[in-house]
């Protein structure tokens, strides 16, 4: 039998991969001596020395000052010139796209939502995307733009950056959608299903994490998603669709769902699903503060004031997702479970339904090694967890980092 051939690498794959190295190193810190990144990489002074001249030639580092190191001694601090460094986040959803402005270190400039309707034609869709993502390229022309990260509802198929289907918006389907807006706003695109890009952006955040632990991020919003981290790393399956759990079926007989399955998780436990139950059930809540047009921020605000019906509404939802990720729990035996986007606002109280809710379900053992939370970030996470995707994949590339001033 054949044995496969490892490919060995030239001095120019092993110069970019030391500068990628060296950027992260960076990117991850506030400011830096020269000494301090020759520890944390294990690279030579002198490589560290021709690299970091490199940077601040191209604009992208500077020097800012004599900085305390350990046992006194001084040296050069060295931070990135991050603000110079601009990277655009989008995320996709059933009724609105957002943009946001975030730089290499992850502090946001700007965030805009921009509503759009499913009875509209794709074209037109796109269209108003590239020319919003334009006119963001035009207000930050003095800066170096890195790329675009888009956060789309699943499944997603990576291969072909195509989504599957998105209830509500059956031309999105099977149409590469990076390469179509990379055509167009002249910019590298990385696409990212939502929960996903939100798992990248919540493990990150952990501080002391163990390298290999598994953990589930899930997004209760319009759909659900999730994505999974084990051993520190994203897993996507085959076809790039794991963590579809929005269409695990909690009713064998429930309501068909478009994407074949019956009694899908996102018929119970979405925002969408919560809203549904409101309007239906309203005319027996005479004393209810909600009303037909209620929409799903009232929702939660009436349920943290203890509304009836919105208690018995999102406290349903809640025992769902609870149901959903009992299944979950025995499959992949996650030691942390994050809950996040639009449901998580309904807080603590939302929270604890799903834990009462799982602990009566699952082995007692299992319950007491599992951390269930509400995620911590009060931005979306979807669109911050495409950002680092975007610089992720700028640093894989240093060039793409000389400034254009």
């Amino acid at each position: 039998m054949a044995s496969s051939i490892r490919k060995g690498k030239n001095s120019e794959d092993i110069q970019e991969m030391n500068r990628s190295l060296i950027i992260r190193i960076l990117q991850q810190s506030k400011t830096i001596s020269r000494a301090d990144i020759a520890k944390k990489s294990g690279l030579q002074q002198a490589t560290i020395t021709y690299i970091i001249n490199d940077f601040i030639k191209w604009g992208f580092v500077e020097e800012t000052g004599i900085i305390e190191g350990a046992k006194g001694r001084r040296s050069i601090g060295l931070s990135i010139r991050s603000e110079k460094y601009k990277v655009i986040s989008a995320r996709l959803v059933r009724k609105y796209f957002t943009l946001a402005v975030f730089d290499v270190k992850g502090k946001r400039y700007s965030i805009h939502q921009y509503k759009i309707d499913s009875r509209d034609e794709l074209k037109n869709i796109l269209a108003c995307v590239v020319k919003e993502i334009k006119a963001v390229k035009e207000n930050y022309a003095n800066d170096k733009i890195l790329g675009v990260g888009i956060a789309v509802p699943g499944p997603l198929t990576k291969r072909e950056n195509s989504i599957v289907y998105f209830t509500g918006f059956s031309q999105w389907q099977n149409v590469d959608i990076s390469q179509y807006l990379e055509n167009e706003v002249e910019l590298p695109v990385y696409l990212e299903q939502d929960a996903n890009a939100a798992t990248l952006a919540e493990w990150s955040a952990i501080e002391n994490h163990n390298e290999n632990e598994t953990m589930l991020c899930v997004m209760v919003g319009q759909g659900i998603g999730a994505g999974i981290v084990d051993d520190g790393k994203l897993i996507r399956g085959k076809l790039g669709i794991a963590g579809e759990i929005g269409h695990m079926s909690l009713e064998y007989d429930g309501p068909q769902c478009e994407c074949g399955n019956c009694g899908c998780m996102d018929f119970y436990t979405s925002t969408s699903a919560v809203m549904r139950e409101v309007r239906s059930n309203i005319g027996d809540y005479p004393n209810t503060a909600l009303n037909s047009e209620s929409t799903i921020a009232d929702i939660l605000e009436a349920y943290r004031k203890n509304d009836e019906l919105a208690l018995k509404t999102v406290n349903r939802a809640a025992r769902y997702l609870g149901y959903g990720l009992v299944n979950i729990t025995n499959i992949i035996n996650p030691g942390i479970i994050i809950i996040g986007d639009e449901m998580s606002k309904a807080g603590e109280k939302y929270l604890n339904e799903i834990i009462k809710t799982i602990k009566k379900r699952i082995q007692e053992s299992v319950f007491k090694n599992l951390q269930i939370r509400l995620s911590k970030f009060e931005e979306d996470t979807a669109l911050i967890g495409v950002s680092y995707l975007v610089i992720n994949e700028s640093i894989k590339k240093p060039e793409i980092f000389i400034s254009n001033t």
